[in-house]
């Protein structure tokens, strides 16, 4: 962050302070279903800034026995103490109910999701059909595949299921209660793409999807690119021959227009970076300060392109470093905050109330981009002519030999008018004052150093 450094002045600024209104494009994952406690754990959801929180409760629990239906008393806790915080619930409606002879009966599952939505529709703001049913407890009662394709090239029984599960529950849940959301799939991206096109349900509000970046690594990615050989084991492609996250999207919402849904939410409902190392492959290790970086990124990715985000999870489920599954959290096991967590805390800061402008909206990186691949994205507030705009390096974090290469000019549109422009570094809360110059060819643009760490240029008039 040298070149940075230079070039910023890194004057330290007050702008990103206490005072905030929550983010209600983003949530975190949480675990109070599984006994974690609200008193201890609430608070530092409000803290982080996040407008959701994405929870659940078994149908077991809820539906005991054959129609007689409760809310458990530790979800009732758990939810009132988010509603008092003034959080958003996403509310997921998991596991199978051993009453029914099919555990996933989808007329009895549909009756229960709707007695959630009803009884808490003063409480709850959405419903989750299931959690990743491309996995077990869904996937093993029906059988199939997890991408959803048998060797023969034959749809995998768990994916009707899910089909026949969705399009029954949707329409009862929104009779009960039309005005709560209701959201689906979350199966591996090419397993979901098989479920739409058995039918999607209209009143459906939005499509899940958890890209975690998996091998591919880096937030700009996920693993799931176009290659042959990849094609040829999923037998359809859910995103360019290069993996991009971007591209998954785009592909994402195409999908759905072709299967009925021309305009659905996306709903990552899941995603992280481990702070883990992992015995057989050191070099694959994440250390918290990179896990800060890549979250920060995926979090501004994911605004510019209208996605609703749900980071995965607030607290680790454990302290083995070498496990990868205990080490997602902002919070250590103990509830000692990683770097991420002021990290988080810091976007949610600055991106409440910001929308997307599309891949730059006029925006543009010149010379230096020859030096890599750069992402560059624009935000504003429908209150404001102001810009906000996003740059940073898609490599690894750190990258020490690459940091001080790439001192590109962020070109701003023509008749932009902006006189001011202000940097944050959210990696570590650092702003400073940025000059805007005239090129030789009476374009308006400043430099700046561009990292890894992503950098937001604040333009006003």
């Amino acid at each position: 962050m040298i070149r940075l450094a230079c070039l910023l002045g890194f004057a330290a600024g007050l702008l990103l302070g206490d005072v905030r209104a929550a983010d209600d494009r983003v949530g975190i994952n949480t675990h109070f279903d599984q006994d974690w406690k609200p008193a201890d754990l609430m608070p530092r959801v409000a803290e982080l800034g996040v407008g959701w929180i994405r929870d659940g409760v078994s149908w077991g629990d809820v539906e005991p026995e054959k129609h007689h239906y409760v809310i458990p008393a530790k979800t009732a806790a758990w939810i009132d103490a988010a509603h008092a915080l003034h959080l958003h619930v996403l509310l997921v409606l998991y596991y199978a109910n051993k009453n029914y002879a099919d555990p996933f009966s989808p007329p009895d599952y549909a009756n229960a999701a709707a007695f959630l939505a009803k009884t808490l529709a003063d409480k709850i703001d959405a419903i989750e059909i299931l959690n990743e049913p491309n996995n077990p407890p869904f996937q093993a009662v029906y059988g199939g595949m997890w991408n959803g394709r048998e060797g023969d090239g034959k749809v995998s029984p768990w994916v009707a299921k899910y089909a026949d599960l969705i399009k029954t529950a949707v329409p009862v849940i929104k009779a009960a209660n039309p005005h709560m959301k209701v959201i689906g799939y979350g199966a591996s991206p090419p397993a979901t793409f098989r479920v739409m096109r058995l039918g999607t349900p209209p009143l459906l509000d939005g499509i899940t999807d958890h890209p975690y970046s998996g091998a591919m690594k880096l937030p700009e990615f996920v693993p799931y690119p176009a290659t042959v050989d990849l094609v040829q084991r999923d037998g359809i492609a859910t995103a360019d021959v290069a993996g991009t996250y971007r591209s998954q999207c785009a592909m994402f919402r195409a999908e759905a227009a072709k299967d009925g849904l021309p305009h659905p939410e996306l709903w990552n409902t899941e995603w992280g970076f481990a702070t883990w190392h992992p015995k057989d492959k050191p070099e694959d290790a994440i250390a918290p300060e990179t896990q800060a970086v890549y979250i920060l990124r995926r979090l501004i990715e994911a605004r510019a392109l209208s996605v609703m985000t749900f980071y995965y999870d607030l607290r680790d489920d454990g302290t083995d470093p070498t496990q990868e599954w205990q080490d997602f959290g902002l919070l250590d096991f103990s509830g000692k905050p990683k770097p991420a967590f002021d990290a988080f805390k810091r976007f949610t800061t600055l991106f409440a109330g910001l929308e997307g402008d599309g891949t730059g909206d006029g925006f543009s990186l010149g010379s230096g981009e020859s030096h890599g691949d750069f992402r560059c994205y624009a935000y504003h507030r429908s209150d404001s002519s102001d810009r906000w705009v996003a740059v940073w390096r898609v490599s690894p974090f750190p990258s020490p030999a690459l940091e001080s290469e790439a001192v590109p000019s962020l070109h701003l549109p023509e008749k932009s008018n902006f006189l001011h422009a202000h940097a944050f570094i959210l990696e570590n809360g650092v702003e400073s004052n940025v000059q805007i110059k005239t090129t030789k060819s009476g374009e308006a643009a400043c430099y700046i150093g561009v990292s890894s760490s992503p950098v937001v240029i604040h333009f006003s008039k």
